[in-house]
């Protein structure tokens, strides 16, 4: 059983924080959790075990591994208390390098979700068989805004508004989401029994939004986040100066799949001798993700080969960085099939 005001304390931490926005995209294991948090495996499970006995994450054994994912009804406990006193509780979304006004919850929309929350039936009718995540569910104006969903399930968003600035053709946010009418959404509602009244709503499509698309590459056991890579490619002032952004891609074209950070440089930037530089720069990421992910260091002693590394520098608005726009949101992660 929630207790709403225990949830508010447990996320008042920055450290929950980040576990609890970890785990709003993907259940995650303590191990996989600590990965590039600054404490320890001990302390992580002590800031699950807070958060789970204040009812917003829950826990699953798989052999010898503890998967903690977020507890949608804690969540929907702590808006009830909200709205409790409040009136009434809403979010939207948007996207700072698109539009900020994308979509808004509805009263329909929060009513869908607290369906989504309590019964299986209606995710698996929504967002398909073995589904447990509960994404925020928005209405949107598809006149204002076209929402499509690629292959990988990433939204892809065009902007119809003629007053935005900069117009946005198929901008792939990096977002995972759904896109169901409205029609569609009563529809197969309807289809397990659940005829209404509903509460009123936009007669507009929906938005079913998971959260940021994984933004890692796993190597040799352990995740490698953009995060811990940025530390690394900065720490060199010198070298820093001349850098315009990175972006990470794992290299499967041979039987040992590979790390690559693309490096990109600055319009008038000089970074000297390239060969060098890529090898300093390689070498400040190893360091960097040795001290910090323990699976990562692990794999080193075992395999001193994990340290290859691969970084290539790229002149600015070229290779991967090539057709690309100025992007507040950065994309970290590249396939191969993306240049």
């Amino acid at each position: 059983m929630t207790n709403t005001l225990e949830g508010f304390a447990a996320l008042s931490d920055p450290t929950r924080r980040q576990i609890f926005d970890r785990l709003s995209r993907k259940a995650l294991s303590v191990g996989d959790l600590a990965e590039g948090l600054p404490v320890t495996r001990p302390a992580v499970s002590q800031h699950l075990k807070v958060l789970k006995d204040a009812g917003l994450v829950v826990v699953r054994t798989e052999g010898t591994r503890n998967i903690y994912r977020v507890d949608p009804k804690g969540v929907a406990a702590m808006r009830d208390y909200l709205e409790h006193r409040l009136v009434k509780v809403r979010s939207g979304y948007g996207a700072s390098d698109i539009q900020i006004g994308i979509g808004g919850e509805t009263d329909l929309s929060v009513h869908i979700r607290r369906l989504l929350v309590a019964r299986a039936d209606v995710r698996e009718a929504l967002l398909g068989p073995d589904e447990n995540r509960v994404p925020m569910v928005f209405q949107y104006n598809p006149l204002e805004v076209y929402i499509e969903v690629n292959d990988r399930g990433e939204s892809l968003i065009t902007v119809n508004n003629a007053s935005v600035l900069s117009p946005k053709l198929r901008y792939n946010v990096g977002d995972e989401a759904r896109v169901l009418s409205r029609r569609a959404v009563l529809s197969r509602l309807a289809e397990l029994g659940i005829g209404g009244p509903f509460p009123a709503g936009w007669s507009v499509p929906f938005l079913l939004l998971f959260g940021r698309a994984d933004s890692t590459v796993s190597y040799m056991g352990a995740n490698i986040y953009p995060i811990d890579v940025e530390y690394g490619l900065y720490r060199d002032r010198s070298l820093a100066a001349a850098i315009e952004g990175f972006c990470l891609e794992l290299d499967d074209s041979s039987l040992e799949p590979h790390p690559v950070i693309h490096v990109q440089l600055r319009a008038a930037g000089d970074i000297g001798d390239r060969a060098a530089a890529a090898d300093a720069l390689r070498e400040a990421v190893v360091d960097h993700l040795a001290a910090s992910s323990r699976d990562f260091s692990e794999s080193l002693r075992e395999d001193p080969g994990a340290a290859d590394l691969r970084v290539e520098i790229h002149d600015h608005g070229s290779g991967p960085f090539a057709g690309t726009r100025p992007s507040i949101k950065n994309v970290y992660v590249r396939r191969r099939e993306d240049h």
